[in-house]
């Protein structure tokens, strides 16, 4: 929070008594992070009339934000849609002929979504370590985030631990077993399988898969392509979880 608080204002350069700026970001962030940042810049002016170097009333004391309609942003795929979408990655159908970037390419890895309902940073940090054939589990311990100790605009990743901090096991039915070990026998991985830095699910330029350009290059097209309401590729994961505490279940 404090990087992006600082981008923002490095963004903006806004006097500190000013907070029509900050008015105009409500209608561009989710009413949590817009609140979560008005916490930081009222505490940061209330530092500053502490210390005197600020005059007058807080200007962020008595900010709220618009209540906005509450729309659905949880809506899980279909089965429909979802036979839909591989199909789609599948056969390349929304890719241009003369790319050299197959929307095939992340084929596994939107079915792996699809079947385990892993969160996105746990699925792109998924090293073939954590994959247990012998036993059939998959072991989800870290995620690939940001590296924040670079600095707000850097983008580099690296790998952290879960977001509940801890270490759980996913079995792997034979669809998820047939997959991963289809994965794990290509000759591009076979090489590096052993090694604790490889990836399961690689970019176009190995390494690891960056979801910001797979949801603008592949996974928008791929949604707009096949007019399904678009939704963010986390949205597989409430798909799977809405599908365990229904009655038929996901592929009933």
């Amino acid at each position: 929070h404090y990087h992006a608080v600082r981008q923002v204002i490095r963004k903006y350069n806004p006097k500190a008594s000013d907070v029509i700026w900050f008015l105009e970001l409500r209608n561009d962030w989710a009413v949590s992070t817009w609140s979560n940042r008005k916490g930081y810049l009222k505490s940061c002016i209330a530092w500053c009339i502490r210390e005197g170097v600020f005059e007058g009333k807080n200007p962020y004391q008595n900010l709220k934000p618009i209540k906005k309609i509450a729309i659905d942003k949880i809506k899980p795929f279909s089965p429909e849609e979802i036979s839909q979408i591989l199909k789609a990655f599948d056969s390349n159908q929304f890719c241009h002929s003369s790319s050299s970037y197959k929307h095939s390419h992340y084929s596994s890895f939107v079915r792996f979504l699809f079947i385990t309902g892993c969160r996105l940073g746990e699925a792109t940090g998924l090293t073939w370590d954590c994959v247990d054939f012998n036993n059939k589990t998959i072991a989800i311990k870290q995620a690939l985030g940001k590296d924040l100790s670079l600095g707000p605009n850097k983008t580099r990743k690296i790998l952290k631990e879960t977001k509940t901090g801890h270490v759980r096991y996913i079995p792997m039915n034979d669809e998820l077993f047939s997959l991963l070990q289809k994965l794990s026998s290509s000759s591009k991985r076979k090489q590096n399988i052993n090694c604790d830095c490889s990836f399961v699910f690689e970019g176009h330029r190995g390494r690891y898969i960056d979801i910001a350009s797979f949801r603008r290059k592949v996974w928008k097209p791929i949604l707009e392509g096949l007019d399904i309401q678009y939704r963010y590729p986390y949205q597989t994961r409430h798909t799977v979880l809405s599908a365990v505490t229904s009655t038929h279940g996901l592929l009933a």
